[in-house]
Parts: structure tokens; C-alpha cells; sequence
């Protein structure tokens, strides 16, 4: 099983991106799982109570971290499944970036991320403006005047992303070219 994780900021195109991408891999005859903080069990409690708090907060980010030690367990039991290929929309490079921007000590946020099992094997950064993010959608985190995604978020995942080497991926490109290149990657990966 391939594990592939698609981060970036609400707006960016990464749900879309698994819908198309899943409709095409299973027309190849793949079996395609897909994974989000929804896939964690008390998820419901969890995310009213971070919701209590701006997206910034120490608070609300350990409580998304704990979301995420739960996602990966789903994926643990998915990975028995089966699964050719196996979608998370966000996983752990998403907690990573909010909580580096929300000041917590980046000794204990790398700790954090250090214990999420499994890691994806592919991690596409989804990369756009913030003024396309919020033409797509305005939500909680990135309608002006929020502390979700701002500028200082976008600078955050660019540099994650180049940290840790994500596959950046043009998300101002036509739905159909932003599925084709995550495609075509996740099919050049398969064979290795």
C-alpha cells in the first residue's frame, strides 16, 4: 500500500484533488481508501471543544494532535484492508505547521510528529494564494481578519514543506492538471 497525505490550507483544493484522484486510480482498477480527522473515533467531542479556541492556540492544536494519533490508528487498520493506495485529507504536516505557529516549543512539536505512525510514503503540499484560497472557500480559518490561514501560515508550510521535501503542487491550475500531476507521481511511485 501507497500512503499519501495532501496538505495545505482550507481553500486550497486538497478535497477536491481526492475526489478526482480516487474516481481515476479506481478506474484503473486500484482500491483507494481515504482518510481525515472525521476517521478518528471521538471526533465529534474533540473538535467541538477545539473550536472553543482561535486556531493559534497551544490548546486547540494539542487537541488536533490528539485527532491525528487517532487518524493514524484508523490508518493502522485500514493498511489491513487491503488498500492499494490510501488518502489522508491533512494528517500530521497540517498539525505541524499550526502548531509551530501557534509558539509551541518546536522541540515538543517535532516530538509530536516524531511518534505519528505511520508517515506517508507522498506528501503533496498544496500550494496557492491566500486571495484563491478564500475565492474557493471562506471558511472559519480563512476569512480575512482570522488568525487561521494567513499569510504567516502560508510562509509556515512553504517552509515545512521544503523541509521535509512535500511535492509541491500548483493548486491555481485546472482541477483536471492539479489530478493528472498527483497521478501521474503516485503511478511513478507505485513502481519503485
Amino acid at each position: 500500500m501507497i500512503f499519501v497525505a495532501f496538505e495545505g490550507p482550507s481553500g486550497s483544493g486538497k478535497s477536491t484533488a481526492i475526489e478526482g484522484l480516487k474516481k481515476v486510480l479506481e478506474e484503473r482498477g486500484l482500491k483507494v481508501g481515504v482518510v481525515d480527522t472525521d476517521s478518528g473515533t471521538h471526533r465529534r467531542i474533540l473538535q467541538k471543544t477545539a473550536k472553543r479556541f482561535f486556531a493559534h492556540s497551544s490548546l486547540r492544536n494539542l487537541i488536533f494532535w490528539i485527532m491525528r494519533f487517532r487518524e493514524a490508528r484508523a490508518i493502522r487498520k485500514m493498511d489491513e484492508g487491503n488498500f492499494d493506495v490510501l488518502f489522508a485529507d491533512r494528517y500530521a504536516g497540517t498539525s505541524l505547521v499550526f502548531s509551530l505557529c501557534s509558539r509551541i516549543p518546536k522541540g515538543i512539536v517535532m516530538w509530536l510528529y516524531s511518534r505519528i505512525n505511520p508517515k506517508p510514503d507522498i506528501t503533496f503540499f498544496f500550494n496557492t494564494s491566500l486571495k484563491e484560497m478564500r475565492k474557493r472557500k471562506l471558511s472559519e480559518t480563512n476569512k480575512k481578519g482570522s488568525h487561521g490561514s494567513s499569510l504567516g501560515t502560508i510562509r509556515m508550510y512553504k517552509k515545512v514543506a521544503k523541509d521535509f521535501e512535500w511535492r509541491r503542487i500548483n493548486a491555481s491550475q485546472s482541477e483536471d492538471s492539479v489530478i493528472s500531476e498527483c497521478a501521474l507521481f503516485i503511478s511513478e511511485n507505485m513502481k519503485k
